[in-house]
């Protein structure tokens, strides 16, 4: 590798190497497990010699673009490459994640618990009609817990508007309503930027 130089240096503290990211390319050192080889950073550059790690291996390379390389591979095996020239990488926990955010924007846990919560109500009044004079102990006591807690949720919930309307009538606050803030975001996110920034794409 003609731009890349071997520290074999062992070194300890990483505060002083850690920079912010700047733009184009500059001199970075890029930080390898020194058991695996597998790559775990990339640092604006410090003098390697500074450094005193027993777990990492540090390559020097003269040229990184924060913006547009990544590293594949493992040391000592591992290129730079141009995310542009390489297929793009996706993670199953981005995908989850994504998911879960999408469910939960239009079901809040707070709905899904409310529909779940009917409905074993609803279930457990039929069975009870059903054993008429002989009820079970057990299914009422977990009906009773479950009128409890939808209670608690309907004070709680009720509170909650209150809390709304005092802020939306205060001209001490600004209050940003759910739909003020779609709307922000739709704006930010005009002409496609969702899909600039990642994963969103996935479930546009």
């Amino acid at each position: 590798m003609s731009e890349e130089q071997v520290i074999t240096t062992t070194p300890s503290t990483i505060t002083e190497a850690i920079a912010s990211m700047p733009s184009g390319a500059t001199r970075v050192l890029l930080q390898f497990n020194k058991i695996s080889g597998a790559f775990t950073a990339v640092f604006g550059w410090v003098d390697p010699t500074t450094l005193n790690n027993d777990f990492f291996v540090y390559v020097e390379h003269e040229a990184f673009d924060f913006q547009n390389h990544e590293v594949r591979g493992t040391y000592p095996d591992f290129t730079v490459v141009e995310r542009s020239q390489v297929e793009l990488t996706v993670y199953e926990s981005q995908l989850d994640l994504a998911a879960q955010q999408k469910i939960t924007k239009q079901y809040p846990v707070i709905n899904q618990v409310n529909a779940i919560g009917n409905a074993i109500e609803h279930l457990g009044r039929v069975v009870q009609n059903l054993l008429g004079d002989n009820p079970d102990p057990q299914l009422t006591a977990a009906l009773l817990a479950l009128d409890e807690m939808n209670d608690y949720i309907v004070e709680v919930k009720t509170a909650n508007n209150l809390r709304k309307e005092f802020y939306a009538g205060s001209s001490d606050y600004i209050y940003i309503t759910l739909a003020d803030e779609a709307a922000a975001e739709e704006a930010q996110l005009e002409g496609g930027l969702h899909e600039a920034y990642g994963i969103g794409r996935w479930f546009a």
